[in-house]
């Protein structure tokens, strides 16, 4: 039996290296799959989105009234294309996270929320943008996938947080407040940063 490692890049020496950086697409980050009650005592698995999920994701779209729809895109939306649900269910795991609630009743599973960060190159900020589908709110998702979404910030490396959030959003805006995210207003939107 042989063991050895041989180094093509001497700058690498000594340096710590993240796990899976030799790939172009980080692999599914199993890691931060966890369970959670909410306050109706439904059970819910909180995971890394996965391409397959898309008809979920579709269906969750079919939960959100106009209202809801307003806070999370600023506008209602229409018709919700492929193109828009690949573009949330196919992420680069390196840069970007979405974690979603799946709630299994009658045997059928439903993604019942989302919550992303999207960081920049740096990988210094992250922007944070949840959702969470009408029949599910003020069960404690909203908490608790924003706890989950900071912790993985911190694990990361990121150093700012940032939300951008209609002003009359006012669950938005007591979720950052508990959190002491620092906001401030113009008009209509509010602008949430959190220095982790």
């Amino acid at each position: 039996m042989l063991d050895a490692k041989i180094i093509l890049d001497k700058s690498v020496i000594g340096k710590e290296i993240k796990p899976y950086s030799h790939l172009v697409i980080s692999p599914y980050p199993k890691e931060y799959i966890t369970q959670f009650t909410m306050k109706d005592k439904k059970k819910v698995t909180i995971r890394p989105i996965k391409p397959e999920d898309e008809p979920l994701e579709a269906e969750l779209f079919t939960t959100f009234s106009k209202e809801t729809q307003r806070h999370r895109f600023f506008k209602q939306i229409g018709d919700i294309t492929h193109e828009l649900l690949q573009r949330y269910t196919q992420i680069d795991y390196d840069r970007e996270i979405a974690l979603i609630a799946e709630l299994s009743e009658n045997k059928k599973k439903k993604m019942i929320g989302v919550v992303r960060l999207i960081a920049d190159p740096m990988n210094e900020r992250a922007e944070f943008a949840i959702v969470v589908g009408d029949p599910w709110q003020f069960k404690g998702l909203g908490n608790k996938f924003t706890d989950e979404i900071l912790k993985i910030a911190k694990e990361r490396g990121i150093k700012i947080v940032w939300a951008k959030f209609l002003s009359d959003n006012e669950p938005m805006k007591s979720i950052f407040q508990k959190r002491g995210f620092k906001i401030g207003t113009k008009g209509k939107i509010s602008h949430a940063e959190l220095k982790l």
